[in-house]
């Protein structure tokens, strides 16, 4: 079977066809462009098992990151495992927008907390080299993650166990966040890869997935000199904005992701 066999075949088994190209290109060590550069090329007959054992465990449920073992966010590759969320697309909207700011305002100082995997805070370090960066999680093994990734990229960021920001010092530029958010509620109603996979506490806040944001609103003003940017549901903007408002927030914008959904608010003090 050549590559782009492999390709069609991983397609047509696995429960998202898109995610046939992450699964090849792991198998084959190269990347996705890669595939379809040399399609002709066989696979050896190790490669076809890895591949069909891939295939066996993504329709078991099993999300495919956890099976790769890694994943990819914006310009980076990132160790996941069961200790964190998958990064995911929707929050790239807030990297973005906060290294425009960044970029913009010539500010450089950065907390991430909620940080798992270290997606945001090294997204951020990585566009922004010259930033002091800081993430936190109540976690120490989503910490552990992050710090491996921050070494397997070559990025310096600083980490430290926190609930929130408990033992939080100082003043920041730029604080982000991408806190649970799925009411107790909801969980159920989550797809079961996600429930039975992705770590709950990550995933659900109490008092109907505003619990967080309650904490954050209140007590972000102590730590923050510039912008504060919040990943949120989709249908929490209201919600949200009336919290930063109640605590004296302003200039508070709303900013939805690929798929036209409300998913990022921020807000200055």
């Amino acid at each position: 079977m050549n590559r782009l066999d492999a390709l069609r075949y991983s397609a047509g088994l696995l429960p998202e066809e898109s995610d046939a190209g992450y699964a090849l290109a792991y198998v084959l060590g190269i990347s996705k462009k890669e595939i379809l550069a040399f399609p002709d090329r066989e696979l050896t007959e190790a490669e076809e098992k890895k591949l069909d054992e891939i295939i066996r465990k993504r329709n078991e449920g099993i999300p495919l990151a956890y099976i790769l073992g890694e994943w990819y966010f914006m310009d980076l590759v990132l160790k996941v495992d069961g200790s964190v969320l998958i990064p995911r697309q929707d929050t790239e909207v807030l990297c973005e927008a906060a290294i425009a700011y960044l970029k913009a305002t010539g500010r450089r100082k950065v907390l991430d907390i909620c940080t798992g995997s270290g997606c945001i805070a090294l997204s951020v370090k990585s566009a922004v080299p010259d930033a002091e960066v800081t993430a936190s999680d109540i976690s120490p093994t989503a910490l552990k993650t992050a710090s491996l990734n921050a070494e397997m990229n070559g990025l310096d960021i600083k980490l430290v166990c926190s609930d929130l920001f408990s033992r939080i010092g100082g003043k920041y530029d730029v604080i982000t966040a991408n806190p649970p958010y799925i009411p107790e509620k909801g969980f159920g109603d989550l797809p079961r890869e996600i429930r039975e996979h992705e770590p709950r506490l990550a995933l659900v806040a109490d008092e109907e997935g505003l619990g967080f944001y309650k904490r954050i609103a209140a007590a972000a003003k102590d730590r923050l000199l510039g912008r504060l940017f919040l990943e949120i549901g989709s249908d929490q903007a209201e919600a949200v904005t009336g919290l930063l408002k109640e605590n004296g927030f302003r200039n508070i914008t709303v900013s939805k992701d690929l798929a036209g959904n409300d998913r990022l608010v921020t807000a200055d003090v």
